[in-house]
C-alpha cells in the first residue's frame, strides 16, 4: 500500500477522517439537541465506515508486516480506547439519574441498559426495554446512544478474526487479494441483504435479532463497505477534476443523507446507501478539495474529541430534556456543557491509557476490573433499589398509584382475544346474588372502572361480569386500522393493535345475547374518534379517518349496538370517556416524572375542562344522541367529579387520581362507585 497523495492511503493518522468524525459527531449532536438536522442520526453510519477502513488498514499492515494478527495485542488496544471513557460516562450518567430520572421504572430501565452496554449488548437489550429509536420512551433513556458502541465492539470481536482467517488461507494464492475482496464482499452483501429484508418490513424467524435499526447483523454491511475500500487498494485518480468531482459527490451524498431522511425512512436500508457513499467518496480521496477542508486544524481537534463528545453529549441533553421540558434551548446548551467533560475525559483518562505501554496480566486484570465492576456495581445498587422501594414517600405513593394491584388485571379480564366460557367465570364476582346482572365491556377505559363496580355491585347485590380487551371500541362492524404512530400500539405493532378485536367483540355480543337480562355498562376510549392515524369503518362503509364521519359512525354504531342488546332484555348505561390528558399536548407521562418533580408533588397535569371539551365534544354528542333514540339505555357523566369547578386534574391534592394519561388510578376507580352505584339504579327504573 502506498504512501502517494494519490492513493488510498493506511497511515495510523489520516487528518481528513479526523475531520470527517468531526463533521459526523456533530451532525449527531445537533440531531440529539432538536436543530433542524433531521438525518443527523446518520452520522453514526459515517462513524461505522470509518471504523471498516481504519481497523481493516490497521489489521492489514500489521498482517502484512508479520504475517499474522497479534488478537492479544488488538482487543488490549479496543479496551483500552473504549471501554474507561465509557465506564466514566456511565458512571456520571447513573449517579445524575439517581437525582434526576424518575424511580418509577426509568432508573431500572436505565440501569439495565448500563449494565447491557458494559458487556456489549446495548443493541439487543434497548429495543426490548425502550422500543425503537424514535420511540418517545427511548428518547428517555440516558445510555441510548450506546447501542452503536455495541454494535461496533461487537464488529470488533469477530470481524478481526474473519479477516485473519481469509487472509492467512489466501496468501499464497495466485489471486489472493481478490480472494480477500471476494471473502469480504460476500459477508458485506448479506449483511446488506439484511438490511433491506428489514427496511420492508419482512418478518421471519430470529428477524427481530437479525434485521432493524440495531442490529449488528444488518449494519455490518457498513463496516464492510469501509474494510473493502481499505483492501481494494484502489488508487485516486489522478487527475484534479476528477479528484474533486469524487470530493463533491461525497459532500453531496451526504448533504442530502442529513436533510432528506428523517425518522420516517426505513432505516438502514436503500437510504443508508447515501450516508455510507458519501463517506467512501470522501476518504477515497484523501487530497480532494474536501480533504483539504476536513484536514484543517479546527475539524481534527474536534475529531479528535469525537468518541468523549458522542459519549457525553446524550445524558446532558436528557437530563435538560427532563429537568427543563418547556425551554426550547435547553437541549441546546446542555449539549454545549457536555464538552467540558468530554474533554475531560479525553485528556485525563483516554490520551494517558491510548499511550501507556504494554501491560502485564495482572495489570491488566486490574484495569478490566477496575473498568467493568464500578459501573457495573452501581447499575446493581439501583436496580436493588427499585426492587426493594428503597425511596421517599412521596415515590412509594406515586408507585403505588400507577403499580397499585388491579384485580381485574389479575385474572386477565383484560386481554387481546376472545373470551371463553372459563374466562367469563374467572371475571365474575358476586355469582350468587340475586339481583340483576352487570355486565362491564369495552376497553381498556371500561376495566379501569372495575374497582368501583365491584364495590357498588356488592352493595346492591347484583352479579358482575367484566369482558374488556385492550384497544378494542365494543361495537359489532366496527374495524380500526392504525396508519401511523398512535399511543394505542406503544409497544404493539401497528399491524397487530387492532387485529383481535373483532373476534373479540363478536363473541362477546354472542354471550351477552345468551346472558341473563341486566344492565350492560359500555365503555370506550375516545382516542379512536378523534386521532387521525386511526382510520375506521362500520359494516361495508369505507375507512375514514376524519373526526365528523367517524363519530357519525360512532352514533349509527352504538344505536345498532344498543338496540341489539335491548333486543336481548339488557339495559344499557353509556359511559362517556373521561377527561383524559393525552390531547391537548403534551401526553401527561407519569413514569417520565423527574425525581424532583415526585418529591415537590409538581408530577401532575391540570388542564381547564374547555380545553378537553375541545376534543370530546363530538364523541360525546353521539353518545347522548344514542341515549335520546334508543329506550333504557342511559349515559353516565364523571365529569362533575373528576373535573370539580370545570377544572380537570390528575390529582387531588396529594392523592393520584391517574395511573397515566388516560386512565384512572386504583383509588381514583374506587372513588367513582357512588357514580356508578347511582346509575345502576337509574338504570334498573328507567323506561
Amino acid at each position: 500500500m502506498t504512501d502517494s497523495p494519490n492513493a488510498v492511503t493506511t497511515n495510523v493518522r489520516r487528518p481528513d477522517i479526523q475531520g470527517l468524525r468531526a463533521i459526523a459527531v456533530l451532525a449527531v449532536v445537533a440531531f440529539h439537541a432538536g436543530l433542524p438536522l433531521p438525518g443527523g442520526f446518520v452520522g453514526v453510519d459515517v462513524f461505522f465506515v470509518i471504523s471498516g477502513f481504519v481497523i481493516t488498514s490497521m489489521l492489514q499492515r500489521e498482517f502484512s508486516s508479520t504475517g499474522t494478527i497479534s488478537f492479544k495485542a488488538f482487543y488490549l488496544r479496543r479496551f483500552k480506547r473504549l471501554t474507561p471513557a465509557l465506564s466514566l460516562a456511565v458512571l456520571f450518567t447513573l449517579a445524575g439519574a439517581l437525582l434526576i430520572v424518575s424511580p418509577l421504572g426509568a432508573q431500572s430501565t436505565l440501569a439495565k441498559t448500563a449494565m447491557a452496554a458494559m458487556f456489549l449488548s446495548a443493541n439487543i437489550a434497548i429495543p426490548r426495554m425502550t422500543g425503537g429509536y424514535f420511540d418517545t420512551a427511548a428518547e428517555h433513556n440516558a445510555l441510548l446512544h450506546t447501542w452503536s458502541l455495541s454494535v461496533e465492539e461487537q464488529f470488533y470481536l469477530f470481524f478481526p478474526v474473519v479477516l485473519y482467517l481469509v487472509l492467512r488461507f489466501t496468501r499464497r494464492h495466485q489471486h489472493g487479494a481478490r480472494l480477500v475482496l471476494f471473502g469480504v464482499a460476500t459477508l458485506t452483501v448479506v449483511s446488506m441483504v439484511f438490511a433491506v429484508l428489514g427496511s420492508t418490513g419482512v418478518v421471519f424467524r430470529f428477524s427481530s435479532y437479525l434485521v432493524g435499526f440495531y442490529s449488528a447483523v444488518s449494519r455490518t454491511w457498513e463496516f464492510g463497505a469501509g474494510a473493502l475500500l481499505a483492501l481494494s487498494r484502489t488508487r485516486a485518480p489522478t487527475n484534479a477534476t476528477l479528484r474533486g468531482l469524487l470530493s463533491l459527490l461525497g459532500v453531496v451524498m451526504l448533504g442530502i443523507s442529513l436533510w432528506a431522511i428523517d425518522a420516517t425512512c426505513a432505516f438502514p436500508g436503500p437510504w443508508t446507501l447515501l450516508p455510507v457513499g458519501g463517506t467512501l467518496a470522501l476518504v477515497a480521496v484523501a487530497d480532494g478539495p474536501m480533504g483539504k477542508l476536513l484536514s484543517s486544524r479546527a475539524l481534527t481537534i474536534v475529531g479528535d474529541y469525537s468518541y468523549s463528545i458522542y459519549l457525553w453529549h446524550w445524558p446532558f441533553i436528557v437530563f435538560a430534556a427532563l429537568l427543563w421540558p418547556d425551554h426550547s434551548l435547553a437541549k441546546t446548551l446542555a449539549a454545549l456543557a457536555s464538552v467540558v467533560p468530554a474533554i475531560a475525559s479525553y485528556r485525563f483518562l483516554e490520551e494517558p491509557l491510548r499511550h501507556r505501554g504494554a501491560s502485564g496480566a495482572r495489570q491488566v486484570g486490574v484495569l478490566v476490573a477496575t473498568t467493568l465492576l464500578a459501573p457495573l456495581g452501581l447499575s446493581a445498587l439501583v436496580m436493588l433499589a427499585q426492587r426493594n422501594e428503597l425511596s421517599w414517600t412521596a415515590v412509594v405513593n406515586a408507585r403505588n398509584a400507577i403499580d397499585h394491584p388491579r384485580v381485574a388485571g389479575e385474572r386477565e379480564c383484560i386481554r387481546r382475544a376472545a373470551f371463553g366460557p372459563g374466562d367469563v367465570e374467572r371475571c365474575s364476582w358476586n355469582r350468587g346474588a340475586r339481583q340483576p346482572p352487570v355486565y362491564l365491556v369495552g376497553d381498556s377505559n371500561a376495566w379501569h372502572f372495575a374497582e368501583a363496580l365491584i364495590e357498588a355491585t356488592r352493595r346492591s347485590e347484583q352479579p358482575l361480569s367484566i369482558v374488556t380487551a385492550q384497544a378494542c371500541a365494543p361495537i359489532p362492524g366496527f374495524r380500526i386500522e392504525a396508519r401511523g404512530r398512535s399511543a394505542f400500539f406503544d409497544r404493539v405493532p401497528a399491524a397487530d393493535a387492532f387485529a383481535h378485536c373483532p373476534d373479540f367483540v363478536t363473541a362477546t355480543y354472542q354471550w351477552l345475547e345468551k346472558a341473563s337480562p341486566g344492565i350492560v355498562v359500555l365503555a370506550a376510549h375516545d382516542q379512536y374518534w378523534w386521532d387521525d392515524t386511526l382510520f375506521v369503518s362500520f359494516n361495508d362503509m369505507p375507512s375514514t379517518n376524519n373526526q365528523i364521519q367517524k363519530t357519525d359512525l360512532l352514533r349509527e354504531g352504538l344505536i345498532a349496538a344498543t338496540r341489539r342488546l335491548r333486543a336481548a332484555g339488557h339495559r344499557v348505561v353509556l359511559v362517556q370517556t373521561i377527561p383524559t390528558f393525552r390531547n391537548p399536548a403534551p401526553v401527561w407521562e407519569p413514569r417520565e416524572c423527574t425525581l424532583p418533580s415526585l418529591l415537590s408533588g409538581t408530577c401532575s397535569r391540570t388542564v381547564p375542562l374547555e380545553q378537553i371539551e375541545d376534543v370530546q365534544a363530538a364523541s360525546r354528542r353521539a353518545l347522548e344522541t344514542v341515549a335520546t333514540l334508543v329506550p333504557n339505555t342511559t349515559v353516565l357523566d364523571l365529569r362533575d367529579h373528576l373535573c370539580p369547578g370545570r377544572v380537570c386534574s390528575t390529582h387531588r391534592g396529594a392523592d393520584w387520581l391517574y395511573m397515566d394519561a388516560a386512565h384512572l388510578s386504583f383509588q381514583g376507580s374506587l372513588e367513582l362507585e357512588p357514580d356508578f352505584a347511582a346509575a345502576l339504579r337509574r338504570a334498573g327504573t328507567s323506561q
